[in-house]
């Protein structure tokens, strides 16, 4: 029966001088399929075979961030009144001269409305006829204050914590035997900011068990952040700014913070895809571009295979135009085909974590930094209770399955498929609460926040007298800043995770 054949089609498919024996395997295979009418499950398990010496498959092991709380984030706090809207507006109104766009000195309606148990951050109303009047949707009039935060930075406290995360994370890494292929991220300065202070900023001696010096950070596209939908019609907070704009962000925020700021490097970034590829949300075209594009690339895999990859523009021209704009998260696990001269990708089944670990195939794994609307529904199943905290770590499970289109000419673009865990990230490493941290925040946490607002005067801090850091200074920690100090107490490693249970597991 197959179980008896698939063994031996298995065992001979890596010896291209035995091809006659595969396919007499197969055609009995299939005999033996037709005359048991195995199921359909069956079926497609022996489809994934690797029928011939040319065919590849690596797994793909990716640890999703979520970013370090931003200075948009902390204004999910707003404490201004109603009956101070004489005093604010005109801070909203000069934000929409800056960065409203289109929206550019429209009026407001003259009431400020105060955050609730619905909305935690202040919301104003425009009067334009290109929106709907008192209502806060996709379409509507009604924004959040901080929509009209421009791509914004990490706050002060925030890189602090986002060092310390990154440091227990590859402190894991090492004692876990594992090295990053690839450092990647969203288009959103927040993002690309966060793989910068958890990865590249570390200690030389750490980060070089880890990764490589070769290892840039790779802003990728349909990564970026997008507000839930129904919650605003304008979105600058997730709109990314040039990235020659973003870097001189980071340039000028190493040279003002001091001890406690950042220590960017420019020259880590890879900024080729943030000033080519589209900057929207999309995952089914994220992992189009993962399998096409950037799995081939890395060096681990380049020494095996046999086939050219998909062009860069052919292969962006195929995704923007046969898939949809926009993506349905419902619609997520549902066949994705694309396809382009000479070559094609295609979404496959489902898998178990037992699975993907009794898989025998070459692994890399790659760290992106991203967001939280995009984890939830992608990683997490929309669960709005299993929100990773900023800096949490989850792990995504991919199989990629390649055959070479035509046998002996590697000049030819390969036949993809791309398997997705079937379940819920599993969480490798949770970091402080998000709310503790804003229940925590005074001025020094927040003092690099100005651009278009001073934050700290919407979510009620005072001002200190003279320096605007205060009494805080080089080496002195605030109590946000505290919540992160603990190493393994404020980072658990996930018991699943631990390097004994990666050992009992054969890891």
């Amino acid at each position: 029966g197959p179980a008896a054949i698939l063994p031996t089609l298995w065992t001979y498919s890596s010896f291209p001088h035995r091809m006659a024996h595969i396919r007499r395997a197969l055609r009995a295979a299939l005999a033996a399929i037709a005359a048991l009418d195995l199921a359909a499950s069956d079926v497609q398990r022996m489809g994934r075979i690797q029928l011939g010496p040319r065919a590849f498959r690596v797994k793909v092991r990716m640890f999703w961030i979520r970013h370090g709380q931003s200075c948009a984030n902390v204004m999910d706090q707003c404490k201004v009144k109603s009956n101070q809207a004489e005093q604010y507006l005109p801070k909203v109104e000069a934000a929409l001269k800056r960065y409203g766009e289109e929206y550019d000195g429209t009026p407001l309606t003259g009431e400020l409305m105060e955050a609730d148990s619905t909305e935690p951050d202040c919301t104003v109303e425009l009067i334009t006829g290109k929106l709907k009047a008192g209502e806060r949707s996709d379409n509507g009039a009604i924004i959040r204050v901080h929509d009209l935060v421009k791509d914004p930075t990490l706050t002060v406290c925030a890189r602090h914590q986002t060092s310390q995360a990154g440091k227990s994370f590859m402190q894991w890494l090492r004692d876990s035997g594992v090295r990053l292929d690839f450092l990647g991220s969203s288009f959103l300065l927040r993002a690309f900011e966060t793989a910068s202070a958890m990865f590249i900023e570390q200690d030389a001696a750490l980060r070089h068990e880890v990764l490589d010096d070769a290892v840039l950070i790779t802003p990728l596209p349909y990564l970026t952040e997008r507000a839930p939908p129904g919650y605003t019609s304008v979105q600058r907070d997730n709109e990314p700014r040039r990235i020659e704009e973003q870097i001189k962000i980071l340039e000028a925020a190493a040279k003002e913070t001091g001890a406690h700021g950042s220590h960017f490097r420019p020259e880590r970034v890879n900024q080729h895809y943030a000033k080519t590829w589209p900057s929207m949300q999309h995952f089914e075209k994220f992992k189009a571009f993962l399998a096409a594009h950037v799995v081939p690339s890395l060096e681990k895999v380049r020494r095996e295979l046999y086939w050219a990859k998909a062009p860069e523009q052919i292969l962006k021209a195929a995704l923007e135009t046969q898939l949809k704009p926009e993506m349905d998260p419902a619609t997520h696990g549902s066949r994705v085909k694309v396809s382009w001269p000479g070559g094609a990708y295609e979404t496959g089944m489902g898998f178990t974590r037992a699975e993907y670990e009794d898989i025998e195939a070459p692994e890399v794994t790659i760290a992106f930094v991203g967001h939280n609307q995009m984890m939830l529904e992608y990683c997490l199943g929309g669960d709005m209770s299993k929100k990773p905290n900023n800096n949490a770590v989850l792990e995504k499970l991919f199989v990629l399955e390649a055959t070479p289109g035509v046998e002996g000419d590697d000049t030819q673009y390969a036949h993809l498929v791309m398997r997705e865990l079937s379940e819920h990230c599993a969480k490798v490493m949770d970091a402080p609460s998000g709310k503790e941290s804003l229940a925590s925040l005074v001025h020094a946490d927040v003092a690099n926040c100005q651009d278009p607002y001073d934050v700290s005067e919407w979510i009620g801090l005072e001002k200190p007298r003279g320096s605007i850091f205060g009494s805080w200074g080089p080496g002195e920690n605030t109590q946000c800043m505290k919540l992160a100090d603990g190493g393994l107490a404020s980072y658990p490693i996930s018991e699943q995770f631990l390097p004994q249970a990666n050992n009992l597991r054969g890891v």
